[in-house]
């Protein structure tokens, strides 16, 4: 209806996932990178996850378009699917065929592993494609575990790249699903967009379309970054609604007046009736000061509420936007007594901590945030007109790394580390450890450290961190049988430098068996699993042992 008005040639903001329209935010990079990892190395699991709306499946249909001239790709959108039906899908999928009226998994499972067999000989490989994942049921994963088990003495036939919510992440860290879960050799979580991002992604979708980038105003995408929480589905759906109704004013730009009027129409709100506040104002003024009054002795509550007007008043409060209820705020802290000190940093409990946080957040300022801290950590210099503190990162030839995992995991990998804190419902935090200092966190503000007791940041701190690292200089994020070019002659390379005792001939540029084993005994050194693939946490800890700059939480991570 808009469409000529604004003079787009397509829409701009289709809900169907066009790879056209694919927006790459440093997180949607480095999810693409993971994916075409999946689709162009062999053997295992690959794990993307993201919350409803985030973009998974455009990103899969993109990597469906990018794929290699000799991969045999089967694409499964449904997975509530029965073990056998689930083996049936990926026959169809990839052209092996079966007797119509089987009902045996043997016969579907021998037809695949002929069809597998005839690819590998013709030089191809065979990649599925599973969206939703955590639809899955526990029965139809271990069929899909079993099906990776078909090889050659020398490579895996099937490929599996599992795409789906986070409860995919709880469904495979369940006990028993850990034979799965330990063939996933790449994992990421694809988080929302920051402001940033959403006022780029919005831009970007209308340049794509053919019209002006600049068609909503600044305030207008402030607001849609609150309401849309940075969810691309979400940020398409109200800038749909809003540029309908801009066609219904005739205006021609997208103002916050037309942002506020689409939540309200998307949520099926009408607008707020000014009379109607009265009594709800009045409500929460005695309800306020109720809650007020119970913190006094017995004696001054009756003083108290003998001073309260006989009714509410009637005059109605100013408008005001609707907003999400905020969770209520933590006890005011204790005034401190006239001469005391102040208890040290390391003293704190959990309940000071949040209470230290909720009153005093962390800045969301561009150079100020958690991410940009660790960045000068790393040496980075401001983020300067980048749209994040990783896409600065990407500049300076890092990555983020972003993860939800045990303090184990964090402590494995050895790098400092921005803890995501949930504070409240609905408020958040985040928490920059430096270092590791016995039981204490060293935690980085400003430019300084304060000890914290790990025991008072554990219960705030629901498993998300992200921290940063060092990728080859060609980006490659595995490293294994099949790779080639110049990340692994640079590997090779590295792995000299950390036993001058290995012979010195000229490097491969094909990771072949030699250097694998080569990978295995630097593994070994390491305390690492030794599985002569560089994935990720090898290249950290070949770093970490060569660069003695890189920043680490402790120089003994065991």
């Amino acid at each position: 209806m808009y469409q000529t008005q604004f003079g787009f040639r397509r829409l701009p903001f289709s809900l169907t996932p066009d790879p056209r329209f694919l927006y790459l935010s440093a997180h949607h990079r480095e999810a693409l990178a993971h994916l075409l990892y999946g689709v162009g190395e062999g053997g295992g699991f690959v794990q993307l996850t993201g919350e409803v709306g985030t973009g998974k499946t455009t990103l899969c249909r993109s990597v469906l378009e990018q794929a290699p001239e000799k991969v045999d790709l089967a694409l499964v959108l449904n997975p509530r699917l029965t073990p056998l039906e689930l083996v049936a899908t990926v026959c169809d999928e990839l052209g092996a065929e079966y007797p119509a009226e089987t009902t045996s998994n043997k016969t579907l499972v021998d037809t695949l592993t002929r069809r597998l067999l005839e690819g590998h000989a013709a030089g191809r490989r065979a990649v599925v494609v599973i969206d939703e994942a955590q639809n899955l049921d526990t029965a139809a994963l271990e069929q899909i575990r079993l099906l990776t088990n078909l090889e050659t003495p020398t490579q895996k036939l099937l490929q599996i790249v599992l795409i789906g919510q986070p409860e995919l992440q709880e469904l495979l860290a369940r006990p028993d699903l850990r034979q799965l879960a330990q063939r996933i050799t790449a994992r990421y979580h694809l988080p929302p967009l920051s402001r940033e991002e959403t006022t780029a992604y919005v831009r970007h979708r209308l340049r794509v379309a053919g019209g002006s980038p600049d068609l909503f105003t600044p305030a207008a995408l402030r607001l849609l970054h609150r309401a849309s929480d940075g969810i691309p589905r979400r940020i398409n759906i109200l800038c749909d609604r809003a540029l309908l109704g801009a066609y219904a004013r005739e205006s021609n730009r997208v103002g916050p007046g037309l942002v506020r009027s689409a939540v309200r129409e998307i949520a099926g709100q009408a607008r707020p009736r000014r009379t109607s506040r009265a009594p709800l104002w009045g409500a929460a003024l005695l309800a306020a000061a109720l809650v007020a009054a119970t913190t006094t002795h017995q004696g001054d509550l009756r003083q108290f509420l003998a001073s309260l007007p006989a009714s509410a008043p009637s005059v109605a409060p100013p408008q005001m936007t609707q907003m999400a209820p905020e969770p209520p705020a933590p006890a005011p802290l204790a005034d401190p007594v006239e001469g005391a000190q102040s208890p040290p940093a390391e003293g704190l409990t959990t309940e000071v901590l949040r209470q230290l946080f909720t009153e005093a957040p962390p800045s969301e300022a561009p150079g100020e945030t958690s991410l940009d801290q660790l960045l000068s950590l790393w040496g980075v210099s401001p983020r300067g007109d980048q749209a994040d503190a990783c896409a600065a990162a990407a500049q300076a030839g890092l990555l983020c790394y972003r993860s939800r995992g045990s303090w184990a995991e964090v402590v494995r990998l050895n790098r400092p580390v921005v803890l995501e804190l949930q504070l409240a419902p609905g408020r958040r935090g985040s928490l920059l450890v430096a270092g590791i200092d016995g039981d204490h966190l060293l935690w980085w503000r400003g430019g300084e450290t304060e000890r914290l007791p790990r025991a008072a940041v554990e219960p705030l701190w629901y498993g998300e961190f992200t921290l940063l690292w060092r990728p080859p200089p060609g980006g490659t994020l595995v490293l294994g049988k099949g790779s080639e070019g110049g990340d692994v002659v640079w590997l090779a390379e590295r792995l000299g430098e950390l036993d001058p005792t290995i012979p010195r001939p000229p490097p491969p540029t094909r990771f072949d068996a030699r250097l694998s084993q080569q990978v295995r005994d630097a593994q070994h050194r390491l305390g690492l699993k030794p599985d002569g693939v560089a994935g990720r946490e090898t290249i950290m800890r070949l770093n970490a042992a060569l660069d003695p700059g890189i920043p680490q939480l402790t120089p003994d991570p065991s």
